[in-house]
């Protein structure tokens, strides 16, 4: 899958979870009283990131969401994303092919 360029647009659903998690933080911190120094300081980067990943940026690293999420004591929730056992999708495409071959038969040579 080729990169995505900064300037393309990202799908629609994608800005939307990027907005929703955002909010979130925001929110969490809300419910701390923290100010955003502080959430910066804790997590160890600028207050102007923090303020990027509230707002649900794009151009802000997952590392650096789920460092925030540390800092707030909330990174157990990202433990789920990756779980197989979350992948429905993948799942059942695998079921789907159970008792096939993965790799075609080479017959052996035995030829020495």
């Amino acid at each position: 899958m080729p990169r995505t360029s900064s300037h393309e647009p990202l799908p629609a659903q994608v800005g939307e979870i990027l907005t929703q998690l955002g909010g979130a933080i925001r929110a969490a911190r809300h419910r701390r009283r923290w100010p955003q120094a502080l959430l910066a300081e804790k997590a160890g980067i600028a207050i102007v990131t923090l303020q990027r990943a509230e707002r649900g940026h794009p151009g802000v690293s997952l590392a650096t969401y789920a460092t925030i999420l540390w800092a707030l004591n909330l990174a157990h929730l990202l433990a789920p994303l990756a779980n197989p056992a979350s992948d429905v999708d993948g799942l059942a495409m695998a079921a789907s092919r159970l008792g096939g071959r993965v790799y075609p038969r080479r017959d052996l040579d035995d030829d020495f």
